[in-house]
C-alpha cells in the first residue's frame, strides 16, 4: 500500500512540472474513445471481467514533443461475480515521437474514480462487495498510444494501458482494482 501512494505523489509532482505555462500551447486536441478494459481485483483468484469502456477526452501539445490531457470514461471494474461501475477522470502527461504522419505517445498520470453501480451474483460474500465498495477509487495508469494524424488533423490511434490501483476497492481487505484497456481513439488536433 506504502509503494502505491509514493508513486502517486511522484506521478503528480512530474506531471505539475510537465503542465504547460503561457506560451508552451502549441495545439489542442479532443476526441472519442471506445474499446474494452480487462479487470481483475488483486489477491482474489478468480476469472478477469471483459466489459466495455466509452468516453471523451480534450488536451494541449506542449513544446513539440509533450501532451497533458484530461479524460472522463465509463468502464466495469472487478470481477464477473463482483463488479462495479465507475465515471472514471484521469489525468495524463507523456512524449510523443512522430515518424511522418505516425505518432507513438508513451504516458501516465492519475486516475479518479467515482462509483456510479454496484454489482453482485451472490456466488461472491456480498458483505465484500456492494455494501463495502469504496464510492471513490484512485489508480495509476500507465501506457502507450499509436496513431495517425492527416493533413486537416483527423486522428486515428490504438490505445493500451495497464492502471495500478492506488487505494482499496473495499472498505475490507486489502484488494484493489488492476487490469487492462485497450481503446481506439478518434480525435482532431487543431493548432
Amino acid at each position: 500500500m506504502k509503494i502505491r501512494r509514493v508513486m502517486a505523489v511522484l506521478t503528480i509532482a512530474v506531471a505539475a512540472a510537465a503542465a504547460p505555462v503561457d506560451g508552451q500551447v502549441q495545439g489542442k486536441l479532443f476526441g472519442l474513445t471506445g474499446g474494452a478494459t480487462l479487470t481483475n481485483l488483486s489477491g482474489v483468484s478468480s476469472d478477469w471481467l471483459w466489459s466495455p469502456t466509452v468516453g471523451v477526452y480534450a488536451g494541449v501539445q506542449t513544446w513539440s514533443f509533450t501532451i497533458v490531457n484530461l479524460e472522463v470514461n465509463y468502464a466495469r471494474r472487478g470481477i464477473e461475480a463482483a463488479n462495479t461501475s465507475h465515471v472514471e477522470i484521469p489525468v495524463l502527461f507523456g512524449g510523443v515521437v512522430r515518424r511522418g504522419n505516425v505518432r507513438i505517445r508513451g504516458y501516465t498520470g492519475l486516475r479518479l474514480g467515482f462509483e456510479v453501480s454496484c454489482n453482485d451474483d451472490d456466488s461472491f460474500s456480498t458483505n465484500l462487495v456492494c455494501d463495502r465498495s469504496n464510492s471513490t477509487q484512485w489508480a495509476w495508469p500507465f501506457g502507450v498510444q499509436i496513431g495517425r494524424t492527416n493533413a486537416n488533423g483527423t486522428t486515428i490511434a490504438f490505445d493500451a494501458r495497464y492502471a495500478w490501483g492506488i487505494s482499496d476497492a473495499y472498505r475490507s481487505g486489502s484488494w484493489w482494482h488492476q487490469g487492462w484497456e485497450f481503446k481506439v481513439v478518434l480525435g482532431k488536433v487543431r493548432p
